[in-house]
């Protein structure tokens, strides 16, 4: 069984990992899905058909970008986890205010539970 760590050091079995679409993702309006209505498709680098989004009128474009960034979020939460764990090692070592610790708390709970969702935990 192959070992891998994630985001935070903790080593995970490959298998337990996220198997995700990576990115780049991109939104497409030229491709038909079901009917010609406006609907969008998230396309890979490829151009193979990852999702789409529904059209619901003005959320429609959001809604798909915000899709087409998951990848790239992912990436920049995890960058942010482990930068914030060198800062807060960091601050350690000289006074800091609780409420600098506090936030860098609360951000660090927020990154992590957001991968975590993403990661079906």
């Amino acid at each position: 069984m192959e070992l891998d760590k994630d985001c935070c050091g903790n080593v995970v079995a490959a298998e337990q990992q996220a198997q995700h679409t990576p990115g780049p993702l991109l939104v497409r309006g030229d491709i038909t899905i079901a009917a010609d209505n406006g609907d969008l498709a998230i396309v890979n680098s490829k151009g193979t058909l990852i999702g789409f989004v529904y059209n619901h009128g003005a959320r429609t474009l959001p809604t798909a970008l915000l899709f087409a960034a998951a990848p790239d979020m992912l990436a920049a939460l995890r960058d942010a986890i482990v930068a914030l764990g060198r800062a807060r090692h960091r601050l350690e070592t000289v006074d800091i205010s609780l409420q600098d610790e506090t936030l860098i708390d609360n951000a660090q709970r927020s990154a992590l539970a957001a991968i975590a969702k993403v990661e079906g935990q």
